[in-house]
């Protein structure tokens, strides 16, 4: 089964537009999606749903962001 990470709370309407894609994608095709992003935030998204529609969803929590203004290359040397 192929995994696919997704910074869910990326884009313009944070982790609820991520995540009822995800659902739909993990419904569509034999996949499984680490939702990366605020574990709390992302759980009480997830809560809306039924448990077999979260069933191939797992989150791993993230802490720090990466700023819209930030340099990726910058960022991704000095944060976790």
């Amino acid at each position: 089964m192929i995994k696919i990470a997704l910074d869910a709370m990326g884009g313009d309407c944070g982790p609820k537009t991520n995540i009822a894609g995800a659902i739909l994608a993990a419904k569509s095709y034999p996949i499984e999606i680490i939702l990366v992003g605020d574990k709390d935030l992302i759980e009480i998204e997830l809560s809306k749903y039924s448990k077999s529609e979260v069933s191939k969803l797992h989150v791993q929590h993230a802490s720090e962001v990466i700023e819209t203004a930030e340099s990726p290359s910058k960022a991704f040397r000095k944060k976790r």
